[in-house]
């Protein structure tokens, strides 16, 4: 049975060191990492109060987010399977 890593990632410099020694650790145990990034957690609806359009850039920004966690996976040296997840 193989090591999972589970790693919050962000984008500030502290961040991106921490899923880089992830990424060495788990090549070291011979695991595999998972990229997760986490935008925002809330218990209510935060569209219910706000024009369509606010939702909209909203989905717009969450589109480049997960493509800069998925650039940040691929920019990582690679012995192991990668996978990144943004919610």
């Amino acid at each position: 049975m193989s090591l999972t890593l589970v790693v919050f990632a962000g984008f500030y410099q502290a961040a991106r060191h921490t899923v880089q020694y992830a990424n060495t650790l788990t090549q070291a145990l011979r695991g595999q990492l998972v990229l997760l990034h986490v935008n925002r957690a809330s218990m209510f609806d935060p569209y219910a109060a706000v024009p369509e359009h606010y939702h909209q850039q909203e989905l717009a920004r969450q589109t480049e987010t997960a493509a800069a966690l998925y650039r940040m996976a691929e920019e990582l040296p690679s012995q192991s399977s990668h996978r990144g997840s943004s919610y």
